[in-house]
């Protein structure tokens, strides 16, 4: 599953820009596209992984819904891009939860809702098939990150959603400009890890929350 191409991905004339909080919760992601809106050049590409965090804590009646909002509203602030949804992925432990079962099946429930609404209006879907079922042998001991092969195949899914994105794009050009900010890369043992950059004055395990290829 280990895949050449380092921080961007394979994607060498591209650029890829990160943009990783530790525990993100999604009430914090329409902000953060504003924010970019403001300060970045618009991306062509924009992934999108986050919303575990808030399972335990929102309504699930509320939670899609605001998803489905806020999702409508990013293409105010870029213009021509496709979204690709990275689709919330199992885990061990749901911290907070008082029923885990019930929060998978709201995590799958959630997943199958969004991704329709994404693929209806043209985006991407990242499935991470390989992650589903019982995957704690891809996990860390928290039950919560992904242990550095799990971490492989989660950026192997990303970077098949980029390229399918690409090719929804001007005859999927691969001659994008990249630069990263936020993570930098990691490789040991021959398999490829992202952790959080020391200047985004972040630590901790092996995130990622917003990515970011712009033409």
């Amino acid at each position: 599953m280990v895949r050449p191409g380092g921080r961007s991905l394979g994607f060498f004339d591209a650029d890829v820009r990160w943009r990783g909080i530790r525990g993100l919760r999604w009430m914090q992601a329409l902000p953060e596209v504003v924010d970019i809106s403001r300060y970045s050049v618009s991306p062509s590409i924009l992934v999108l992984h986050l919303g575990g965090n808030d399972l335990c804590s929102v309504r699930f009646g509320e939670l899609v819904p605001l998803i489905q909002s806020d999702l409508e509203r990013f293409s105010s602030f870029f213009s021509r891009f496709v979204l690709v949804w990275s689709e919330i992925i199992p885990r061990a432990i749901w911290e907070g939860a008082r029923d885990g079962a019930g929060i998978e099946r709201s995590r799958r429930l959630l997943n199958t809702k969004v991704s329709r609404f994404v693929r209806e209006r043209g985006g991407v879907v990242v499935r991470h098939r390989e992650l589903e079922g019982d995957n704690r042998g891809l996990l860390l001991p928290d039950g919560v990150h992904l242990t550095d092969i799990g971490m492989d195949i989660f950026l192997s899914g990303l970077q098949d959603g980029i390229e399918r994105a690409m090719s929804l794009l001007v005859g999927g050009r691969r001659d994008m400009e990249v630069c990263m900010s936020s993570s930098v890369a990691v490789v040991q043992k021959g398999v490829r890890t992202y952790m959080p950059s020391n200047e985004a004055g972040i630590s901790g395990a092996p995130l990622i929350k917003f990515l970011f290829v712009k033409s």
